[in-house]
């Protein structure tokens, strides 16, 4: 439920964001970003409202860690991403700010607890996110060009994306509902910890649509989806999921190794940074690389217990 309803939100979203002639970086980073993200955020609400707060949290951190790892690494193995230059001199850094200021918030505390104060603050981020989508919105001659364009196409379609769009939410949504009862199922039958389960069962699961969307649009050359999705889940993932987890019901952070998970995401966006700089692209070997950290990382979790 949670892959079919991601594709065809993201199908129906995709079509609506199109019609309007944006660059498919800019569609990466919003549409297919947040059509991807659904699951996270049905998950980690669905979680929080249950007083499951540690599966959220773990959720979104073992996600973005998969995204980069395992999503990134897979896509550049099958072909080499190609980085455009708006993403290593804006989009990446803002995702490193915020994943080091979620560390602060957590690794340097006695009690952590992510709260209202800290919600609002996540929230606060992506106001600022969302500007500056905005402006690259507004920036694009394309949009201007193509509406006229478009206008019949748009008209003539626009109630069959719409429907796939809410469809496509509605299913991600009962569907995360059904990931977090079966994960404290597991959690419990096995005597696993729900950090566990979150950092690994979970968010592999919830970070399937970004995989198959990723590597989709890496087979299709559509390389501005393929690392704009992936960059805008992460961002979507720490700062709306997140901030609203945090809002909805305060998330008490009681496991003491939380600090190595969030080091390990911090890092992983530091190395995707580095590895995209180097021309422009993250070569097979780059992929490689970071599919191997990410299944080392796995292991230890796993024998971290």
């Amino acid at each position: 439920m949670l892959i079919k309803g991601a594709d065809w939100l993201v199908e129906g979203a995709g079509n609506l964001a199109r019609s309007f002639g944006v660059s498919p970086l800019f569609i990466g980073l919003t549409v297919v970003a947040f059509g991807t993200s659904a699951p996270e955020l049905a998950v980690s609400l669905s979680a929080s409202f249950n007083g499951l707060g540690e599966i959220a949290l773990s959720n979104v951190v073992g996600s973005n860690i998969a995204n980069v790892g395992l999503i990134v690494g897979v896509s550049a193995i099958i072909l080499p991403l190609c980085v455009e230059s708006s993403t290593v001199r804006k989009e990446i850094p803002f995702a490193i700010i915020i994943s080091a200021a979620v560390f602060t918030m957590i690794a340097f505390r006695e009690n952590p607890v992510l709260g209202i104060r800290e919600g609002i603050i996540l929230l606060l981020f992506f106001v600022v996110f969302f500007e500056y989508l905005f402006s690259m919105a507004k920036g694009q001659q394309e949009l201007l060009k193509s509406k006229e364009k478009n206008q019949f196409a748009k008209d003539s379609r626009m109630e069959k994306n719409l429907f796939l769009t809410v469809l496509g939410l509605v299913i991600v949504v009962i569907g995360g509902k059904l990931v977090v009862d079966s994960a404290s199922f597991i959690a419990t039958f096995l005597g696993m910890s729900d950090a566990m389960i979150g950092l690994t069962i979970v968010a592999i699961g919830t970070s399937l649509p970004e995989l198959v969307t990723s590597v989709t649009a890496s087979l299709k050359k559509e390389m501005g989806i393929a690392i704009g999705n992936i960059v805008g889940s992460n961002i979507f993932n720490l700062l709306l999921v997140l901030g609203l987890t945090s809002l909805v019901n305060p998330v008490n952070v009681t496991i003491n190794t939380y600090w190595i998970d969030l080091f390990v995401m911090l890092i992983f966006t530091g190395i995707l940074m580095i590895f995209s700089t180097t021309r422009m692209k993250i070569s097979r070997i780059e992929g490689l690389l970071l599919l191997s950290g990410y299944l080392i990382y796995i292991v230890f979790t796993i024998i971290r217990g």
